[in-house]
């Protein structure tokens, strides 16, 4: 069994962190609720599937399950990828409760793959960001490309520049009858790389357990902001033509298409969060 990694503090305590998601996972949709959101991610979804027959999709990402689910349920054939073990666990118990039928599979982003390939990816909740580097990036768009048919859509979301802002130097806290969660956020340029910082995020947690004791956990996650040029860079490089854009769910009416290599025209200062939607060309 892998030992959990043990960090000195500054004022000199041991304190285990564990890896993202490890333990948050049992805590993760109680603590961060957010249907509405997967409820206008599965509008979007359907608004912009231009067809009256459902898709067969991968959801990158997955996470819990929440709208690898809801697209089951819609009718779409749906597989779930994610990276973390513990969240599948409870996207596993969330179709079983659900009766969906959703295919999970543990897999890094960077080489996943699937036996045949679908007609839309999907990766929301600032998955992407979690990428640090552009290689990385470019890593994993190429996988989309070759995961999906041609003329499918790859459809996502990044932090915006108004959520980043929020994010210098934020502290929140989600407190219920059994669980207290401290949450950390700072924001660091990094040299040599002006407008794509990283964003720390220092998560404590303290969980009731038997007896009226709280169990503590630690973990911190990184991520990196991507400008919407970066994105439109790699895709285009990847084969992908862009079809449409939001902020916030709002549309933008842009001109686009496979000839534009930056995305400098659609004013995303004010977005919480960037999304996009990418076609592979055949």
């Amino acid at each position: 069994m892998r030992r959990k990694p043990e960090v000195m503090t500054e004022d000199g305590n041991n304190r285990l962190i564990h890896e993202p998601y490890a333990e948050l996972a049992a805590v993760y949709d109680e603590m961060l609720p957010d249907e509405e959101f997967y409820a206008q991610w599965l509008a979007l979804l359907r608004a912009e599937w231009h067809s009256t027959q459902p898709a067969s999709v991968v959801d990158l990402g997955c996470g819990t399950g929440v709208l690898a689910v809801a697209m089951a349920q819609a009718g779409w054939s749906v597989i779930g990828v994610d990276g973390s073990e513990a969240m599948l666990a409870v996207a596993s118990e969330r179709a079983i409760e659900e009766r969906a039928t959703v295919s999970l599979r543990c897999m890094d982003l960077r080489s996943f793959h699937l036996s045949s390939p679908v007609e839309v990816a999907v990766c929301t909740r600032d998955v992407l960001n979690y990428l640090l580097t552009e290689s990385d990036l470019e890593c994993v768009v190429r996988r989309v490309h070759d995961a999906l048919v041609p003329g499918g859509k790859f459809f996502f979301d990044v932090l915006g520049p108004k959520r980043v802002r929020q994010l210098a130097d934020g502290v929140w806290h989600v407190v219920t009858d059994a669980t207290v969660l401290l949450h950390l956020t700072e924001v660091t340029e990094v040299a040599g790389e002006c407008g794509r910082p990283i964003i720390s995020h220092d998560i404590t947690c303290f969980s009731k357990v038997d007896d009226g004791y709280y169990e503590r956990f630690d973990e911190c996650h990184l991520q990196r902001f991507y400008t919407a040029s970066v994105l439109a860079s790699v895709l285009l490089r990847q084969g992908f033509q862009v079809a449409a854009v939001y902020s916030d769910f709002h549309k933008h009416n842009a001109v686009l298409g496979a000839e534009r290599t930056t995305l400098d025209s659609v004013d995303f200062d004010d977005a919480d969060r960037m999304i996009f939607v990418w076609e592979r060309l055949g």
